[in-house]
């Protein structure tokens, strides 16, 4: 069974897989996160681009930018 999602990150509309069935493999465990990290990512991509996963460039961005607030 098939259990990757092409996609595009509604941010940047760079080309990512999304692998949410095997989210072990997903490319988007490499971005290292805290708790705290991701609750405010997932709040912003469930506001902004409902729930839409991220390409890792965005999301680093927004790690970069939640450190600045």
């Amino acid at each position: 069974m098939d259990t990757t999602k092409p996609n595009q990150c509604p941010h940047c509309q760079q080309g990512l897989e999304c692998k949410v069935d095997e989210i072990a493999s997903c490319e988007c465990q490499k971005v290292h996160l805290s708790y705290e990290e991701t609750q405010i990512i997932r709040k912003i991509t469930l506001e902004r681009y409902q729930g839409q996963c991220l390409c890792n460039n965005c999301i680093e961005k927004l790690k970069r930018n939640i450190l600045t607030l």
